[in-house]
């Protein structure tokens, strides 16, 4: 508004002034490296801010892999778009990972025969085995004093492998692994012509002499053999 002088009369003009969007910088990636630990982790993109910021998917606790191949998705909005902008075009995301955690390798506390004991501490752990070479097989289960037993060996020298089997949260461990020899072998027998209920397969020691006799009263039984 202009005064009026001696000269001239006061005058008035209506100006519209515009107040732009204040522009604010987009937060950069969170460089740390997560891995599992059981408890719930948070990822901060730095620069963050939360006055004038929201993020979500940043807490979370289980690894990531199995579920979200590429990582968790972030999202990093603005609180209040009608002052403030970002002053790059395009959203705000990240993707993080949680890697699963390493674990410790079972123990192999013996192995006689085919059957195979595993270590106290390690026996409500889901464990897999292999012999000599080829896949890991899961154990099938453990018997109550910890063992399990070894199919379709032959006799002679073998190596037994151990490990615990990779879950949600946890890679595969390193594998222990146990050298034994397989010295015995099976005799499987029927009447052979006689009569009488037949016994079941025996084990005998190597080197035992086995008499197989037509006589089914007089076959080898478990406790020994005629």
């Amino acid at each position: 508004t202009a005064a009026e002088t001696d000269n001239y009369n006061s005058a008035t003009k209506d100006v519209t002034v515009v107040i732009g969007k204040k522009a604010l910088t987009k937060p950069t990636a969170d460089t740390t490296t997560f891995t599992y630990t059981g408890e719930e982790q948070t990822y901060n993109p730095d620069g963050f801010d939360d006055a004038t910021m929201s993020i979500s998917g940043n807490k979370q606790t289980d690894a990531s892999i199995d579920t979200y191949p590429t990582g968790y998705p972030v999202a990093v909005t603005l609180k209040d778009t009608d002052n403030y902008k970002w002053s790059t075009e395009g959203d705000c995301k990240f993707n993080w990972v949680i890697n699963k955690a390493p674990q410790l390798a079972p123990t192999i506390t013996d192995v006689t025969g085919e059957v195979v004991t595993v270590d106290a501490a390690d026996r409500d752990r889901a464990l897999q085995y292999y012999v000599d070479s080829g896949e890991w097989l899961d154990v099938p289960g453990l018997s109550a004093d910890g063992t399990f037993t070894l199919p379709g060996l032959t006799q002679g020298d073998h190596t037994v492998y151990l490990r615990v089997k990779e879950s949600k949260n946890y890679l595969a461990s390193e594998s222990s692994s146990k050298d034994f020899t397989l010295n015995h072998y099976r005799v499987e027998y029927n009447a052979n012509g006689g009569t009488g209920t037949v016994p079941d397969t025996a084990t005998y020691a190597a080197g035992a002499d086995v008499t197989v006799n037509a006589d089914a009263a007089k076959q080898p039984t478990k406790a020994g053999y005629a």
